[in-house]
């Protein structure tokens, strides 16, 4: 029996559509197709992707450098099905594919995973954070009109308007150039679209991260940090890869410690068991903030939750089980025609299978994207 991995990182937009039948933006569709191959990291023996693009070429080179296990180019024998993430488009590829009935999760399942993934669930997570940790931490609200989010603009000044569902930078509107009108104008668009919007205090970040975790049956289990960074509006561009240690560092060095980073992730681990178990199995991603409030460094522990897989999860496995002892650098998703990169100077160096220096692409050539980690050793 095998697992079979569905890279689909559409899927939090296909979750604000809400329907089975969905076509993502051309872009989302390119990045769908380019890393359809980037879950061969995770694979073990046996197991299978869904893709119709597999490169057994380029999985042969990678096999020649790293522990990578043969795969499975069929849908018979699944046990286990591991998407990028869930929603009934997802399902419905999942059947289109072959997969046997009993392992696709009921429409009654998908909602129940819908909803939890929307924003609002923020603002009970921060406010139960709040209530525990005898914090007084910004919380959102979910404004269902334009009354509500003038309210809330005119009380912070600063405010970031968001859909309830979207990813990737998508769906967030920093307001700190637009006008009122203009504001009032976006929200009713998200409102109209999704049913509500989200309002948030506009904070003085100073570092991206967040706290991954791990879901099944028995709870909601800490996994690992991800020091991520973004480009444009917010939207992702890549993570630091290294040690555990190396990662807190990344976070800790701008003046939070590391006993509080554990303290939110034992009470994130709690207050999530509470909200996700018995509805999603599978990895998790909060994200977080380091902030300057008047001088003051805190942490804005819950921006937000993707329930699902991360770049961040993949930044973490990879690195667990890829690179070697010491060596540190960054996993970056690269959106550009192949014609028009610069050529990488700095050819990977490979010690028992564990890259020490250099850059590799995780996925094969491809004509818009590239998945790759560069590294270096201490």
């Amino acid at each position: 029996m095998s697992r079979l991995f569905l890279f689909n990182p559409e899927n939090d937009l296909a979750l604000a559509h809400g329907k089975a039948q969905y076509t993502a933006p051309p872009n989302a569709l390119l990045l769908h197709n380019a890393g359809a191959m980037l879950p061969i990291w995770s694979c073990n023996e046996g197991d299978s992707i869904l893709t119709h693009n597999i490169n057994s070429e380029w999985i042969e080179s990678q096999q020649q450098l790293f522990e990578i296990p043969n795969i499975s180019l069929s849908a018979n024998n699944i046990s286990e099905l591991l998407p990028w993430g869930w929603s009934l488009n997802t399902c419905r590829q999942f059947s289109e594919y072959g997969v046997n009935s009993s392992l696709i999760p009921n429409e009654t399942s998908i909602e129940q995973i819908r909803q939890i993934s929307h924003r609002r669930h923020t603002i009970d997570v921060i406010s139960q954070i709040n209530y525990i940790l005898k914090t007084t931490l910004p919380t959102p609200i979910e404004a269902n009109n334009a009354s509500q989010v003038l309210e809330f603009l005119h009380k912070h000044q600063a405010i970031y308007l968001k859909s309830p569902w979207s990813s990737s930078g998508r769906g967030v509107i920093n307001t700190a150039t637009l006008s009122e009108d203009e504001i009032i104008r976006r929200a009713n668009g998200i409102i109209r679209r999704q049913g509500s919007v989200m309002c948030e205090k506009a904070l003085d970040k100073i570092k991206d991260f967040a706290m991954l975790f791990y879901c099944d049956n028995n709870g909601v289990r800490f996994h690992n940090y991800s020091s991520f960074f973004n480009i444009g509006a917010g939207n992702y561009a890549g993570n630091i890869i290294g040690s555990k240690e190396f990662i807190i560092n990344s976070i800790t060095q701008y003046g939070i410690s590391q006993q509080k980073l554990e303290l939110f992730a034992s009470t994130l681990c709690d207050i999530l068991t509470k909200l996700i178990v018995p509805h999603y199995r599978g990895y998790l991603g909060v994200d977080m903030m380091v902030y300057n409030d008047n001088g003051k460094i805190e942490i804005a522990p819950c921006v937000e939750i993707n329930l699902r897989m991360t770049m961040g999860v993949v930044a973490s496995l990879w690195s667990q089980k890829h690179l070697f002892p010491n060596s540190h650098g960054v996993m970056k998703v690269e959106y550009s025609p192949i014609d028009k990169r610069t050529a990488p100077n700095n050819p990977p160096i490979i010690i028992d299978k564990k890259l020490k220096s250099g850059r590799i692409s995780l996925i094969p050539p491809d004509d818009n994207f590239d998945i790759y980690i560069t590294a270096q050793c201490d």
